[in-house]
């Protein structure tokens, strides 16, 4: 289940972000290097290697961080890369579900519905229009 985790998440950041990810063999874990190799294709496929430098800082309660140490240590990673992992990939979730839903007052989204369900009556031009299709257009 992780590894499906992780394709669809390689997916999305290649769709997202216009970059080819590989994903390398061998031992995986947050200690020890990453395991993928990101391509960016904007600039002809070179390998672009950039160092993490933003930064954020917060505070936690104490048992909070215990449970983020535990769930870190069961995935093999640091508590700062299993907290960075975490915070990027609920970052994909909001954007992509804000990307995908319109929202837009209920009034206006009846007014749409109720406009498409009673679309208006044809007027001059579009009649005199209809009227010359035959003329205009051959049917073969």
């Amino acid at each position: 289940m992780a590894d499906e985790l992780i394709d669809q998440m390689v997916t999305a950041a290649e769709a997202d972000y216009g970059v080819r990810v590989t994903r390398e063999r061998g031992r995986i874990d947050g200690r020890h290097g990453r395991p993928y190799t990101c391509t960016d294709a904007r600039i002809g496929g070179a390998m672009v290697a950039s160092a993490a430098s933003g930064r954020f800082e917060f505070r936690v309660r104490p048992e909070l961080k215990q449970l983020i140490e535990r769930a870190a240590s069961l995935m093999n990673q640091t508590a700062s890369d299993f907290a960075r992992t975490a915070a990027e990939e609920r970052a994909v979730e909001v954007l992509r579900e804000h990307e995908l839903i319109t929202r837009v007052p209920v009034d206006f989204f009846d007014a749409l519905l109720a406009s498409l369900d009673a679309p208006p009556e044809p007027n001059d031009a579009l009649t005199r229009a209809a009227a010359r299709l035959d003329s205009v257009i051959e049917r073969r």
